[in-house]
């Protein structure tokens, strides 16, 4: 119950806090224009992206794209891989470039995108109950989604302080790439082949030593978290799928809960090591 109200009326609450206190802060710091000039930046970008996404998702229905196996069998690869991605690529490249400021974004997703979302799946797609509730959930998917992007510029401006990035030969860069590759392909073999022994204890006990292991190839290597954390989403992702099918089927059940904690815990991992090794480049 806490989870299907408390937490969108935090979610709300913090949200109308960032614009009320976000439209003070630029108040101060920049005049009318400058204002006016990204709110229309963002007020752009978010039709452009409805707009790019609603032709988008017509053409590949009326083409019959949407028929290719993939996509018609795994619609949300359609829907949240490639539309989703393509919408969450334009709001990086957007904010990264010219508007920073989280405050006009959520704005944004009050007043325009909230009243489209709405005469879109109450008017357009027909008023059935799962569209009557699909602009609340975007509304909030939005609200994190752009927190999420906000908070990964961020990041990523933290680390690149006091840093010189040198710049390396192709050559050496798809050497070191292929070699994390290796490193994810055996890791996550590994940890598929520790998890059939169906055993609580082995398990944790493999998990601590890969983690060890990723620890120290983290710290010899010099190559971005974001590689490490997409590679090791593609390959577990893919090594899981294949291991699925050669699997006893009463296993199946007992290992979901423990692949899922893993693919999803090595990201946080890779992101807490990130920090790690920048607060210790810090100190020195």
């Amino acid at each position: 119950m806490f989870f299907l109200i408390g937490v969108p009326t935090i979610i709300l609450c913090v949200s109308v806090w960032c614009i009320v206190n976000g439209l003070i802060e630029e108040k101060r710091k920049h005049t009318g224009p400058e204002i006016l000039k990204k709110w229309l930046i963002v007020v752009i970008t978010q039709l452009s992206v409805f707009a790019i996404t609603f032709l988008l998702e017509k053409l590949f229905t009326l083409t019959g794209w949407i028929r290719l196996p993939i996509l018609y069998n795994y619609p949300e690869y359609f829907y949240i891989g490639i539309l989703g991605g393509l919408r969450l690529l334009v709001w990086l490249f957007v904010m990264k470039k010219w508007v920073q400021e989280y405050v006009y974004w959520v704005l944004s997703v009050f007043v325009i995108m909230m009243p489209r979302n709405i005469i879109y799946y109450w008017y357009m797609e027909g008023n059935t109950l799962g569209d009557g509730f699909a602009p609340i959930y975007m509304f909030f998917i939005s609200i994190l989604s752009l927190l999420g992007i906000w908070v990964f510029i961020h990041f990523q401006a933290w680390l690149s302080q006091g840093r010189h990035n040198e710049k390396q030969a192709l050559k050496l860069i798809v050497i070191h790439f292929t070699k994390i590759l290796g490193y994810q392909v055996i890791l996550s073999v590994g940890l598929e082949l520790i998890l059939l022994f169906n055993n609580l204890f082995i398990s944790y006990l493999g998990v601590v030593f890969i983690l060890v292991f990723v620890f120290y190839i983290r710290k010899k290597t010099s190559v971005t978290y974001i590689f490490w954390c997409i590679s090791w989403l593609l390959v577990d992702k893919t090594v899981i799928s294949l291991a699925s099918k050669v699997i006893l089927r009463h296993l199946k059940l007992v290992r979901i809960d423990m692949e899922s904690r893993c693919l999803i815990g090595f990201i946080i991992y890779h992101i807490l090591l990130t920090v790690y090794f920048k607060l210790k480049e810090d100190k020195k």
